[in-house]
């Protein structure tokens, strides 16, 4: 129970650190390059 209690809170910041660095990744591109499209 403690491995699985362990890793739930890992699985969830390690997402949520992704979804984070995706959407300021995405953030910082538009503003610096707006003409330049998304692959």
């Amino acid at each position: 129970m403690s491995k699985k209690h362990g890793k739930k809170p890992l699985v969830v910041l390690y997402l949520k650190i992704l979804f984070l660095s995706i959407g300021l990744k995405s953030l910082l591109k538009k503003p610096i390059k707006p003409k330049v499209s998304p692959i």
